[in-house]
């Protein structure tokens, strides 16, 4: 009867923990939409011709599991402290842009990861010519790189 008093208790442990995690994540998620739609609407717009940006491939490897809840079986294991095995890289390609302003100093804007094979990327590019970047006005740190483009083709 105690173990599965214990048992329980750790289950709920464990959901409350993954509920708790996920709210966090679809908070956060949230912020950076909402300071997205800021800089959208009040940033400056560097356009940008998609001909003069680089574009480099490399691996990212991400523990970042809020893309998914775990399964019954994860949560059994977490349970009896199995660890978890490494994350598996994935190849992300980014779209790098270097600008430069009136005074001579250059600036690189680098995309968020896009996880597309460089050469589809590629593709996509030549098609839309021209995306924007929305800059922070006092913080050119802060910064939107604008690739929905690649989401929305039909």
């Amino acid at each position: 009867m105690i173990k599965l008093t214990a048992l329980l208790v750790l289950s709920a442990v464990v959901v409350g923990f993954v509920l708790i995690k996920n709210m966090f994540s679809y908070l956060k998620s949230k912020r950076k939409l909402k300071a997205n739609e800021l800089l959208l609407a009040n940033g400056n717009i560097i356009e940008v011709p998609l001909s003069d940006c680089d574009i480099k491939s490399g691996q990212l490897y991400s523990d970042d599991e809020s893309f998914s809840t775990p399964s019954r079986a994860e949560m059994v294991d977490a349970l009896f402290g199995k660890q978890k095995e490494q994350p598996a890289p994935s190849t992300a390609t980014y779209i790098i842009y270097t600008w430069r302003d009136s005074g001579g100093s250059s600036r690189r804007f680098i995309s968020s990861p896009i996880f597309m094979p460089p050469e589809s990327l590629r593709l996509r590019l030549d098609n839309q010519h021209y995306t924007n970047i929305y800059v922070d006005p006092a913080n050119i740190n802060n910064y939107f790189f604008d690739i929905r483009f690649l989401y929305n083709m039909d």
